[in-house]
């Protein structure tokens, strides 16, 4: 029963495993390369992070006529760590053991970055608290906290939110934290300087800089698995040639992320497979000897999806399998013309013998589509009769390039040594 037939192609478990390990792998590549780039990007914020904090060192350094010069150790460590940042920058890996040893080597650095600004701030503590002691005059602390405009107020100079907001500010100072991040600490930082009124202290410190504290703490315990995430939905967006939304870090960012990244999982791992099938049924068909000589893409207005393929059948037939974006497949044998119109009498007669004829090598396609992986489900087949007789209209198709088409001039001696021929594979 060869009319027009109607299924839902799936692969077998064996096949879908494959074509999921086959993505797993992409995916971990791409991840892994955008991973390494994040890192970097991260390593040159750190190094900038350093810089003021080498400054302040030298110039404290130089008040204090300081024989030590820790300021030279720091920037001698910077610019070997310039230095290697310059060399991944260079290099392009694409194999995902050099890139893991890449992220592991980069993220021991910036773990190395961050206890290089901690003992620096330290340092620029201890050099700071000689300094005022010997010069008896404020001059700021490691972290640029002033609070210049609190120095007429005595009451406000004596309030111990000023030593709770600097403790704060400055025991966050030294973490590797997002740019966002970094702009909000250098914001209340220079907010902090310009109070002026000793009621405000508490309401500041318990508003603003409590709630950011505990934030950039709760990045530094899940950050990793917000940027990683963060990482997998670029990937998968850029794949499928869509955007997404990147929400800013929370815990409902986290959840949002997930539910994003496995939602687009889906929508790959379906396409992909429509993919592999459509790939599958095209190299069968050529196995076969059917060569294919047109295409085209429609979307109805009710937004599903139809692709089209031309495979032709003898001189003047074609095989159109249309594939619908609910993963549907259909194949019908029709007769060629460049008009929309329907068969004669005569046509529809001899296209149900084609239909009949086309009935072991469809038998012979779907054990090809077995051994590739792909069973038919839910098959609906109707019988090759003139009722199912149509005109295909080749002037909606894109054709491909050499193709010679024949329409309207099918002879049925012709038709009939092509469809002995195909009998015989």
């Amino acid at each position: 029963m060869s009319g027009p037939k109607t299924a839902r192609y799936t692969l077998t478990e064996e096949q879908r495993r494959a074509l999921e390990e086959q993505r797993r792998l992409q995916q971990q590549l791409k991840e892994l390369s955008q991973k390494r780039n994040m890192l970097l990007e991260q390593a040159k914020d750190a190094l900038d992070k350093l810089t003021p904090f080498a400054n302040r060192e030298s110039q404290l350094s130089e008040l204090l006529n300081d024989d030590e010069r820790s300021h030279m150790k720091i920037q001698a460590y910077m610019a070997n760590c310039r230095n290697r940042i310059e060399g991944y920058q260079s290099s392009s890996a694409e194999d995902p053991d050099v890139l893991q040893a890449d992220i592991s080597a980069i993220e021991e650095m910036l773990g190395d970055m961050k206890r290089a600004a901690k003992e620096a701030g330290g340092e620029i503590e201890r050099l700071s608290d000689r300094y005022y002691n010997r010069m008896l005059v404020d001059v700021g602390d490691a972290f640029e906290l002033s609070f210049r405009g609190l120095g007429s107020q005595r009451g406000v100079k004596e309030s111990p939110y000023i030593q709770k907001i600097r403790d704060s500010l400055g025991e966050i100072s030294s973490l590797l934290l997002p740019q966002s991040f970094e702009q909000r600490l250098s914001h209340l930082k220079e907010e902090a300087d310009k109070i002026e009124s000793p009621d405000f202290l508490e309401n500041f410190y318990s508003l603003q800089v409590q709630p950011f504290v505990k934030l950039c703490r709760a990045y530094e315990e899940y950050g990793e698995t917000y940027n990683e995430l963060l990482i997998s939905c670029r990937c998968l967006a850029e794949e499928l040639g869509i955007g997404t939304e990147e929400p800013v870090f929370s815990g409902e960012a986290i959840r949002v992320l997930q539910e994003e990244k496995q939602r687009l999982e889906q929508i790959i791992a379906e396409k992909q497979e429509q993919e592999y099938i459509s790939q599958a049924i095209d190299e069968a068909m050529e196995e076969m000897g059917y060569r294919m000589i047109g295409k085209r893409s429609v979307s109805k207005r009710s937004g599903k999806k139809f692709s089209n393929r031309l495979y032709e059948f003898e001189e003047g037939t074609a095989v159109n399998v249309t594939y619908s974006s609910d993963g549907q497949i259909s194949m019908e044998l029709g007769a060629m013309d460049t008009a929309d119109r329907t068969p004669t009498p005569e046509e529809a007669s001899e296209l149900a013998e084609d239909m009949q004829a086309f009935c072991t090598d469809y038998e012979k396609l779907e054990q090809k589509l077995i051994e590739k992986g792909i069973v038919a489900r839910h098959m609906m087949r109707l019988p090759p009769t003139e009722e199912y007789a149509q005109i295909i209209n080749v002037s909606e198709y894109d054709i491909e390039d050499g193709a010679q088409i024949a329409c309207g001039t099918r002879t049925r001696r012709a038709r009939t040594e092509k469809s002995v021929r195909h009998g015989e594979f």
